[in-house]
């Protein structure tokens, strides 16, 4: 660590426009933090969220009731069967993963069976100065992007709601995430492969397959740390703040359902494709060439959990990218990795919008 440091140090001392950019940067989220802790959060429209935390209570006590869930499953009986096969599959994935971390602690030759049998080569050297200026870009870019829009709100006659906003500000910021890994291999002569994007050696389904069983494996982790923080939030009367796309699949499902629909496919498919080029192909092999597995493992990891902001789930996003890089680092390419991505936020929007449904039908 303390030779990211140094490095960070030496970076800013000789690259005096990046080091403009670093103050910039560091003085918008202090006064932003600043801000947020002298006035109250910018309201919002809460009545479909305040609905639906009012049913969920009224569905805890009713399920108390045998009389009450045995009535509800006769009346709801294909609700009652979807939510039933999907958390049958989340079980599946569970106790699989549970056998696969077992196997992965007392079987040295299964940590070498889920290797890949080839290594690629790798054309390019990514370097940590390099890093550093597309990290700065980027939030660079993010700050830019945030003051336009709130520029936008103040001039704009029409008042559209925080949901499009938020999505609208999601896919500017994977084209900026794209834009730079563009920039990215064209300054360095680079291609995809560079990033991790190969072609499978054995073809599609092995990866598939790996990416599959990673998330098995990290699913027990990743629940047993949010059961974890839940009894803690419970312990200090703690009420974490929802997941941004709760506000948008509870708010926009009929009033605007091409946007949770094209909210779906950001989440789903455009968003852990974008994210695992950047944290695996880029920021991985960087950290994993300056300072070794470990520390690149967790450097990573970490930037990642930070940049989806939220402290609450920051240490589950941890763990979650923790299995995504050890993952690619077995497997050589982001396949696999972007696989394990992809299932893990399908499974919590699937995960979301059932249980909406079922609160629903049971309160009304």
């Amino acid at each position: 660590m303390p030779n990211i440091l140094t490095s960070a140090a030496a970076f800013l001392k000789r690259e005096r426009g990046y080091r403009l950019l670093f103050i910039f940067v560091v003085v918008f989220y202090a006064a932003a933090a600043f801000n947020a802790h002298r006035h109250e959060p910018e309201k919002r429209d809460q009545q479909a969220f305040e609905k639906y935390e009012e049913a969920e209570k009224q569905l805890q006590q009713q399920v108390r009731d045998p009389q009450a869930v045995l009535e509800f499953m006769r009346t709801h009986p294909r609700l009652v069967r979807v939510f039933g096969g999907f958390l049958g599959v989340v079980a599946l994935f569970f106790f699989t993963g549970m056998v696969l971390n077992g196997l992965h602690i007392f079987s040295p030759a299964w940590r070498r069976g889920i290797a890949a049998d080839w290594i690629p080569q790798e054309k390019t050297q990514w370097t940590f100065s390099l890093l550093a200026k597309m990290i700065l870009l980027f939030l660079t870019f993010a700050v830019i992007l945030s003051m336009g829009f709130e520029l936008v709100k103040v001039m704009l006659p029409v008042k559209l709601s925080e949901n499009f906003y938020l999505i609208l500000h999601t896919t500017f910021v994977d084209i900026g995430v794209l834009v730079l890994m563009i920039f990215v291999l064209h300054r360095e002569k680079g291609d995809w492969k560079d990033l991790g994007f190969w072609r499978p050696r054995n073809g599609w389904l092995p990866e598939c397959l790996a990416g599959w069983g990673g998330y098995a494996a990290v699913l027990p982790l990743f629940t047993f740390c949010l059961i974890f923080l839940a009894v803690l939030a419970e312990i200090f009367s703690y009420e974490p703040p929802p997941h941004p796309l709760v506000h948008v699949l509870l708010e926009e499902e009929r009033r605007s359902p091409w946007l949770v629909a094209y909210s779906v496919l950001l989440a789903t498919c455009v968003g852990p494709i974008l994210e695992e080029l950047f944290f695996r192909g880029f920021c991985y092999r960087i950290f994993k060439n300056r300072m070794g597995i470990v520390w690149g493992t967790l450097l990573s990891a970490g930037l990642f959990a930070w940049i989806h902001e939220s402290s609450f789930a920051f240490w589950p996003i941890f763990i979650l990218g923790i299995g995504l890089t050890r993952l690619y680092e077995k497997r050589k390419s982001i396949v696999a990795p972007v696989v394990l991505h992809m299932t893990h936020n399908t499974v919590f929007m699937t995960y979301f919008y059932l249980a909406k449904h079922v609160i629903q039908a049971a309160t009304m």
